[in-house]
């Protein structure tokens, strides 16, 4: 799935935890990521497999690189850069994974680059119960 220019690839589906959990890789083009966002349901756990990210967490930035994990609790302002010159590589855990999959499958169809409205994606992602910052 394309997520507004970064790439998910599904690794253990929501549907196969009932819901617990889901997990995926993401992949981030150099200078790439996802701007700031809270979440409302769920926690994250990054595990960086490759490259160099910086993510902001409540404020601070945390430069992480290979082997490293971040954990991103519900409620905390989080975003996501990468500061390699190759793309990065994650293993991301989402928990509860019941919707998250879903808004995922949903956000890919309105990312189209450059021509993606913003307005269509925070309405999405608000009614997920994320919202951009």
């Amino acid at each position: 799935m394309d997520i507004l220019g970064t790439t998910v690839v599904t690794k253990v589906s929501s549907a196969e935890t009932g819901g617990a959990y889901y997990v995926f890789h993401l992949l981030i083009p150099p200078s790439g990521g996802i701007p700031a966002h809270v979440h409302e349901n769920e926690d994250e756990i990054f595990c960086i497999i490759e490259g160099d990210l910086e993510i902001t967490v409540d404020g601070s930035v945390v430069n992480c690189t290979k082997g490293d994990v971040q954990n991103l609790p519900r409620g905390i302002v989080h975003g996501i850069k990468n500061t390699s010159n190759s793309e990065s590589k994650s293993i991301v855990f989402i928990t509860p994974g019941s919707s998250f999959e879903d808004f995922f499958s949903k956000l890919t169809l309105l990312s189209k680059g450059p021509d993606t409205d913003m307005g269509e994606v925070i309405k999405l992602s608000a009614e997920y119960g994320i919202k951009f910052v």
